[in-house]
């Protein structure tokens, strides 16, 4: 009875099947909560949190997330950890945020890593874990996370919480970049620029920030057109053949240029 309420008020949020109606998607979602059913106190948390739906109220939505959450609802336990490390809607309390963000870890959570260790970057934050940024990061990106191989090379590219390793931070943008991390794009195509950690090289640079720029990325845009500026035509035509190729085989077939 409870999932059945919960199913149709999400019918009723995304308007599947019946006109969409978050009013009474809120209704359902609160006799499915008072259930105990962790997804909806997720969900009219968030809506009251949003006044999606519903008049805004910060505490009541505070407080059907911290149910869930301690259901061991993940994706609530993200959420509370996230405005505990930020001060949004509650009094920042950063052990909070680890403790969300461990627990989260505990039950499979890739994201959960990727929180606490940008909370663990800061060398300064005085919490108690047994964690720290680096391990946590190579635990993601042994797990695939492109995310989390570009934020593990920022740590080796600037030496923070690690000995600085510029040829592991180039590997570890390249392993991301060929996922389609647009930030590790933009990365790896700034470390061809500068020459840190591989030759320098504008036509690989030119090529990388075209791929990165492709997704979005302006400020790879921009430096982009920068170096262009400093090269040569043909240089320019053959870093754009060549990130047409890299984009083409979705990031798999984009190879070093050589002699540029």
């Amino acid at each position: 009875h409870t999932d059945a309420q919960y199913g149709l008020g999400s019918m009723y949020f995304e308007g599947w099947g019946v006109e969409k109606d978050k009013r009474k998607a809120a209704e359902l979602y609160a006799q499915a909560a008072e259930d105990g059913l962790r997804d909806a106190q997720y969900k009219l948390g968030k809506m009251y949190l949003e006044g999606d739906g519903v008049q805004k109220n910060i505490s009541e939505g505070i407080e059907l997330v911290k149910l869930a959450a301690i259901s061991d609802f993940t994706d609530a336990q993200l959420l509370l950890a996230s405005k505990y490390a930020k001060g949004e809607n509650v009094e920042k309390n950063i052990q909070i945020a680890v403790d969300l963000y461990t627990r989260a870890i505990e039950l499979g959570s890739i994201e959960g890593i990727l929180g606490l260790g940008a909370i663990l970057e800061d060398t300064d934050a005085e919490v108690q874990t047994n964690l720290d940024a680096a391990f946590l990061y190579d635990l993601a990106a042994e797990r695939g996370s492109a995310k989390a191989q570009a934020k593990l090379a920022n740590l080796y590219e600037k030496g923070i919480t690690v000995e600085q390793d510029l040829q592991k931070a180039y590997s570890l943008y390249r392993q991301a970049s060929d996922d389609g991390n647009k930030k590790a794009q933009f990365e790896l195509g700034k470390l061809y620029v500068r020459g840190k950690g591989v030759p320098q090289s504008f036509a690989n640079a030119h090529m990388w920030l075209n791929v990165a720029a492709a997704q979005g990325n302006e400020k790879a845009a921009e430096l982009r057109d920068e170096i262009a500026a400093e090269m040569t035509k043909d240089q320019i035509a053959q870093a754009q053949a060549a990130a047409s190729n890299c984009a083409s085989t979705e990031y798999k077939g984009c190879t070093r240029l050589t002699g540029t």
